[in-house]
């Protein structure tokens, strides 16, 4: 049987596989090519526990948060996602300088979805951002997933902390802030 010169080429790529096309530059796929788009808002509420309380002081402080959400998947989620939990907890250096106003650094959370496959995502949030917005302290994560669920999505988490103004008092005491709560929004995608 004689084959033409034309097919040899064809049968060396075949040979080759995927890979073989990838190094030779014929085939390029990156990681992000093969993430899953996640679009999805959620909407619930976040307590967080200091112990000792927040004072005006930076101190060393058990630090716990726990947030429950209710969401809307519209794109990339499994059947039977209607929900998720957060909680997060570590001993931290803070003061209520972190609650009433100053800008986070870099902060990387995993949100646990209520789905019959149990998935995760992790999500690296490099900007935290604190406003007073009328008496109120409004706390604004901008991130992306970097694990599970979502991969490469935009994730934007907004907590509002209400009459934040009130708790200054509370910042000058012995006792300090010894817990507060809020509302949620968290949305993937959009």
């Amino acid at each position: 049987m004689r084959i033409s010169l034309w097919h040899q080429p064809v049968r060396r790529w075949l040979a080759m596989g995927l890979s073989g096309l990838a190094g030779l530059g014929l085939l390029t796929l990156s990681a992000s090519a093969w993430a899953d788009p996640l679009v999805m808002t959620c909407t619930g509420a976040a307590s967080f526990t200091y112990n000792p309380g927040l004072t005006n002081t930076t101190q060393s402080i058990q630090f716990t948060s726990n947030q429950t959400d209710a969401c809307v998947p519209v794109l990339g989620a499994p059947t039977g996602l209607t929900g998720g939990t957060h909680s997060f907890s570590s001993t931290l250096p803070l003061s209520c300088d972190e609650l009433l106003g100053n800008d986070a650094v870099s902060v990387v959370r995993t949100y646990y979805w209520n789905d019959p496959a149990h998935s995760q995502s992790q999500v690296t949030y490099p900007s935290v951002r604190t406003e007073k917005v009328q008496g109120n302290s409004v706390i604004t994560f901008t991130g992306t997933v970097t694990g599970g669920l979502g991969l490469g999505s935009a994730v934007t988490q907004v907590i509002v902390l209400v009459n934040t103004a009130l708790l200054q008092d509370s910042c000058a005491s012995a006792q300090g802030i010894q817990s507060v709560s809020g509302a949620v929004s968290l949305t993937f995608g959009l």
